[in-house]
């Protein structure tokens, strides 16, 4: 390769991954951060066909570990290169890649798109371990009377909307299953409404412009995160309040097999 291209390639490797400050610096001279930003630079000066990347950048600070995140998937697309990117960390995944790999204990749970995994879950582990704050679960099962289809919860009972209750028709209704909603998908308001579901606000946790509120359910406690606008009112600490599940974003999950039925 001419001295040129080298050069050329040295530069733009260290434009993207901001190294010029310790390009000159031997590797006992590196923090572990520095020395992990040059083990991925040394994998994208070659220009290979597929790149294999194994939690590269776990000994990143917070600040750079996000703009490196957003460097990756640009290079990755001006490339073309095909990368295999292995992490535990759900947001890098969902973050940097085009398709998801969700695998427990050496096996694969769910392929699918970072939208696909995260709205349409194949199985309880997947949904409990994709989204933060996680999803809410709760034990339940089905109750059909007066030619409605009912979810039926220690601490709560609602009917399900008629395309959700069509769907769940040949579910017998002695199935254990778990009831699974995320925080967002969960409407507060301060007056009653039918068919909402009284609950109490245990803790407020203010996160930049959104809100997330713990709330508590006979001996259970959930999340419900929202937009501090959105929400419609202030919740205050301890104060009775009614839930509804946007049924739309509602998963119901076989208890045996733990396989999403809806």
């Amino acid at each position: 390769m001419p001295a040129q291209e080298i050069e050329q390639r040295i530069k733009e490797t260290a434009d993207f991954l901001h190294m010029h400050d310790f390009l000159n610096r031997h590797p006992g001279e590196l923090s572990a951060g520095q020395q992990q930003r040059v083990a991925v630079g040394r994998a994208l000066i070659r220009r290979p066909k597929v790149f294999l990347m194994d939690e590269p950048l776990s000994q990143l600070d917070a600040r750079l570990r996000i703009e490196m995140r957003a460097t990756l998937r640009r290079l990755q697309q001006d490339l073309g290169i095909t990368t295999i990117y292995v992490t535990h960390d759900q947001l890098e995944a969902q973050s940097v890649g085009d398709k998801i790999v969700v695998m427990r204990r050496g096996r694969i749970q769910q392929v699918g798109s970072p939208v696909e995994i995260y709205s349409d879950p194949a199985n309880l582990f997947v949904a409990g371990f994709i989204g933060s704050p996680s999803m809410n679960f709760f034990d339940c099962r089905l109750e059909q009377r007066d030619g409605q289809v009912y979810v039926q919860s220690a601490n709560f009972t609602f009917p399900l909307k008629l395309e959700l209750a069509q769907r769940v028709r040949g579910v017998p209704t002695e199935k254990q299953l778990v009831l699974g909603i995320r925080p967002e998908h969960i409407q507060l308001s301060p007056e009653g409404r039918t068919n909402a579901i009284p609950t109490e606000v245990y803790v407020l946790e203010p996160q930049s412009n959104e809100l997330i509120v713990d709330l508590k359910l006979g001996d259970m406690s959930l999340k419900m995160r929202g937009d501090k606008r959105g929400i419609g009112f202030r919740p205050q600490l301890n104060q009775k309040v009614w839930m509804e599940f946007q049924q739309e974003h509602l998963h119901l999950f076989d208890k045996s097999s733990e396989v999403c039925i809806i």
